[in-house]
């Protein structure tokens, strides 16, 4: 599965599968640098100033690294115990670092501890284990909420399957539950998809947009108002073959989405109009089926 990460000064496109994580010039749509972690990494995150991005990885490690001129450096990391890192968000002020993992627990992290004592173990903010594991997390541009989809499936590669009974079903769940960290996790409101969820993005413009599994639908991405019960907008993918959309992502000022489809084309829509703006499909980033 290719994922998708704007900077949040939207100067590189993140793009990463398995252990390789590709930075994409927005300014020449052209792969600049390339890192390659001995662990599956399975989610990025940069800090506002895009100076910090945080790579979790499936040995349980949170690696922080720093770019240093054109090239980036390990400055520290955050341990969990060998439990994989299912998704990493950074709050839009600077705050928050909020991480789940697969062992169903999620924890907030002060993120001023986490950058000026990169080695010293870390004080979390707000801590809490869920039914399931989470596998998307992503703060609201108001910081004191974040939203995560809860789900038990079998069409995510980073679900382990050691804790699966005859009493748990394998089902996979459409809702998206929002949560408010000023307010200790009180819960706020639940999105449902049309199907089984693979990805959603939270903009900044109070957008969220998802992209489901099934025959029917999976090539389109569903864009909700988080705040309001509008009419929410679908916009098919823009790949050739209308494949299956494996990650959305807007950047910071909510102008513009970029979508990745399962056979590596990746598009840019205008959220003003959603219409596809560039299509980049050179990027060798194609999924073996």
């Amino acid at each position: 599965m290719t994922n998708l990460l704007w900077s949040y000064d939207s100067e590189f496109l993140v793009t990463h599968m398995t252990s390789e994580i590709s930075l994409v010039s927005t300014q020449t749509w052209d792969k600049v640098h390339e890192l390659t972690r001995s662990s599956e990494t399975t989610s990025c995150c940069w800090n506002p100033a895009s100076n910090i991005l945080l790579i979790g990885s499936s040995d349980g490690l949170v690696r922080i690294l720093g770019k240093q001129e054109d090239d980036f450096i390990i400055r520290g990391e955050i341990d969990g115990k060998d439990s994989s890192v299912n998704c990493l968000n950074w709050s839009h002020d600077d705050k928050y670092i909020a991480i789940c993992r697969e062992d169903a627990s999620v924890t907030v992290y002060n993120s001023i501890d986490i950058c000026e004592n990169f080695f010293l173990a870390q004080s979390e903010t707000l801590s809490c284990i869920l039914a399931y594991p989470a596998r998307f997390l992503q703060f609201t541009s108001d910081s004191d909420i974040f939203s995560k989809s809860l789900h038990l499936a079998l069409f995510t590669k980073h679900m382990k399957l050691s804790f699966l009974t005859p009493r748990q079903p394998v089902v996979a769940t459409r809702t998206i539950s929002m949560y408010s960290v000023a307010d200790k996790g009180v819960p706020l409101r639940e999105f449902e998809c049309t199907s089984s969820l693979i990805c959603f993005s939270l903009s900044s413009r109070d957008c969220l947009a998802t992209g489901v599994t099934g025959t029917k639908g999976s090539n389109i991405i569903t864009v909700y108002n988080v705040f309001n019960d509008e009419k929410p907008v679908e916009v098919e993918s823009a790949s050739d073959q209308s494949d299956t959309v494996t990650s959305v992502s807007f950047n910071a000022h909510g102008d513009l989405m970029a979508a990745s489809a399962k056979d590596g084309v990746i598009t840019i829509y205008d959220c003003e109009t959603w219409s596809a703006m560039l299509c980049l499909p050179n990027l060798n980033l194609a999924i073996d089926s």
